[in-house]
This record gives C-alpha cells, sequence and structure tokens, in this order.
C-alpha cells in the first residue's frame, strides 16, 4: 500500500508556464483525504517552492529539496542534510568564474552571487528565450521578480563570505552558450567530492556528492516508518534519476527525456495535461 506520493516540480507538478493544473491540485487534496502524504522532491530551494505552492493553495507533508541538499517537514525544518562542503566552494566557484559563466548560490541566508547583475543578465536573456518572458516581467512588481536571480546578495569577499554561519544548499550556473555548460560538466566530473546534475539542458547544478534526491529521500523515509515499496515517484529529468534507480512505484509524464522515460515503470499523460493526476488515480484504486 502506497504511503507516500513524492512529485518533482518543474516539468512534473507544474505546466511549461509554471502553474500547478486544476486537476493535479484536485488530485492532491484527494490523496490527502485517504491519508495519504503528499511530498515534493525538487532541485528549488525552499523559498522558490513554497513561492508557487502557496500560490495555488498547496500543501505538502514533506520535501527534498536543493537536489537533495536537505529533507523537511511541512513547516520548512530541517530534518536532514546534505549540504556542499565549503572547502569544494572556492574550486567550484574558480571554474565557472574561468569560463565566464554565471555564479547563483543558494544557501540556507537566501541567495547569492559573486556577480549579481551578470547573473541576473543571463537568467533574463535564458529566461526569455526558453519562457517566452520579456524583460519587463523581471522589474519589481510583475510575475517573475521573485525570482531567486532577482534578489541576490554580493559576494564582495570569499573568505568573509565562507566564514559565515550559513550553509550552501548548492551552486547553480546556466547559459544559452551550450558549450560553456558542457565544458563546466567535464571539468567537475574529474571531482569525486561533488554531484553534478541538470535539471534543464542549459544549466548546471553543483551540490555535496551525497546530495540526490533518491539517497535522501530514501534516508528520510526511514524516519517516517515508511518503505521504499510504500513510495510512489514522479518525475521528468536527469536530476531525477537517483529517485527512479531506488524506487520501484515511479512514473514519468510523457514529455520526460528519454533516459527517465524508460526507467519509469509507467508513462503517463503530460505536465501540460495534469500527469499528477493520472499517477495519483492509479495509486487510490488500491484504497477503493
Amino acid at each position: 500500500m502506497i504511503k507516500l506520493i513524492m512529485s518533482d516540480m518543474d516539468g512534473t507538478l507544474l505546466s511549461d508556464d509554471e502553474s500547478i493544473h486544476p486537476n493535479n491540485i484536485e488530485a492532491i487534496n484527494k490523496a490527502k483525504s485517504k491519508g495519504i502524504l503528499f511530498g515534493i522532491a525538487t532541485g528549488r530551494d525552499y523559498l522558490s517552492m513554497i513561492h508557487i505552492l502557496d500560490k495555488y493553495n498547496v500543501s505538502f507533508d514533506y520535501a527534498v529539496i536543493g537536489n537533495g541538499a536537505m529533507f523537511i517537514d511541512k513547516d520548512g525544518n530541517c530534518l536532514l542534510n546534505s549540504f556542499l562542503d565549503k572547502k569544494m566552494f572556492l574550486s567550484v566557484v574558480n571554474i565557472l568564474n574561468n569560463l565566464n559563466l554565471p555564479v547563483m548560490i543558494f544557501t540556507t541566508d537566501g541567495y547569492y552571487s559573486t556577480n549579481p547583475a551578470y547573473t541576473r543578465k543571463i537568467l533574463i536573456e535564458r529566461s526569455c528565450k526558453n519562457l517566452n518572458l520579456k524583460y519587463e516581467d523581471f522589474i519589481v512588481g510583475n510575475k517573475t521578480a521573485n525570482h531567486a536571480a532577482m534578489n541576490l546578495k554580493p559576494v564582495d569577499n570569499i573568505d568573509d563570505f565562507l566564514n559565515k554561519d550559513i550553509n550552501i544548499i548548492k551552486i547553480e550556473s546556466f547559459s544559452l552558450d551550450l558549450d560553456l555548460i558542457n565544458q563546466a560538466r567535464k571539468r567537475f566530473l574529474k571531482s569525486d567530492d561533488i554531484s553534478i546534475l541538470q535539471s534543464f539542458y542549459d544549466n548546471i547544478e553543483i551540490t555535496n556528492k551525497t546530495a540526490l534526491k533518491g539517497s535522501t529521500l530514501h534516508e528520510g523515509i526511514k524516519l517516517l516508518n515508511i518503505d521504499n515499496d510504500e513510495v510512489t515517484i514522479v518525475g521528468d529529468n536527469l536530476n531525477d534519476i537517483s529517485l527512479f534507480k531506488l524506487f520501484k512505484h515511479s512514473y514519468a509524464p510523457n514529455t520526460a527525456v528519454p533516459y527517465i522515460k524508460e526507467k519509469a515503470s509507467k508513462i503517463v499523460c503530460s505536465n501540460n495535461e495534469g500527469c499528477l493526476k493520472e499517477v495519483i488515480d492509479i495509486v487510490l484504486k488500491d484504497f477503493d
């Protein structure tokens, strides 16, 4: 019997325009009414996750955030963590800076960058191309003004930053120049002390080597006395691979990347059609 449903956000729970399909909302509420826990497994940090969930009045019981850096409860309390080692921070930043790639640092104290203006510039250019947004959308008060890249604090001195009483969840970079992303990936792969993931084709995310969605969820559910076989997972992209390796009840929208669809136990409708509802309907058959 399934006790917990864990869904990825971007490309799964969320439609391409970052809305949540009404069918998904209805299905989540129905599952919770049956006593099934609902959770999120995302590369996002807590603030950017909550910003969307609150907008659609969707609640969660547990979440894996930062691609596995933290396992939290519904109140945002950290139950498990796998933060990026600060000793690795400098080498990661140096590689990105040498390739002239933006640096966005997700921490327990908000968002930082070694060059906030440049990071925002690249993020806006990328969003305008990929999401059909306009520059005006990023002006304070408009729909994407709350994006993490719009609220970056500067890292003026690396040593001072590393001495702060904060933890690093992940470092993200992105570019419309895919060759630069691939160059960075190749350099990072030489290190055994970090994990390199991609939530999108044109980004790269660096976390602690143990910070993976699957392994963090596996350890997290032990605290809840839930077994892997009692969990259903839904995801669509390469940062979900660890989930599909550890949890057999796995579903992917038909818009997922090929590798994930190959690993899924079942393919469902697209994220724009409310794929999570289809998954929850399957799970609930055992409750009828």
